[in-house]
């Protein structure tokens, strides 16, 4: 976890199963598991930017919703060769960082599972990537 051990207190850094989430049991029993002693004040997902970066600057990293990784579902140890880096592969995908259901141990990039590629997951988004380009980088620092 980028703030500390999964057993840290997560309230403004992730949004995990905590006290809030047992507001959508609408006054029933606490029926989701949960710790107890924190509340990062979101039921289910949020929008993002709600909490801390981590040291990188990236935001939304543990929890909330996990994120679709485009690698395919294979067993450890990495192989690279066992076809789990094929895009054209469209059988199960990994799914990684926990979404406000988990427990924050499932909130790590190390800890993953698996749907297929074609199934629709509510507890599951996708992170967009853009990437700089050189060119234009290098054109920028020129005319500093």
């Amino acid at each position: 976890m980028n703030y500390g051990d999964a057993k840290a207190d997560f309230r403004g850094l992730a949004n995990f199963a905590d006290r809030s989430v047992n507001r959508i049991s609408r006054g029933g029993p606490e029926w989701i598991p949960n710790i107890p002693g924190v509340d990062d004040g979101a039921a289910v997902t949020t929008t993002g930017g709600r909490y801390a970066a981590n040291a990188w600057g990236l935001l939304d990293m543990h929890g909330n919703a996990a994120e679709w990784t485009r690698t395919n579902y294979r067993p450890y140890p990495y192989n690279a060769n066992d076809g789990r880096e094929d895009v054209n592969d469209d059988g199960r995908k990994v799914v990684r960082g926990g979404w406000f259901y988990d427990r924050p141990k499932a909130g790590r990039s190390g800890f993953r599972l698996d749907y297929p590629s074609w199934q629709r997951v509510y507890n599951v988004g996708f992170r967009v990537i853009c990437e700089p380009d050189p060119s234009g980088v290098a054109a920028a620092q020129a005319k500093k």
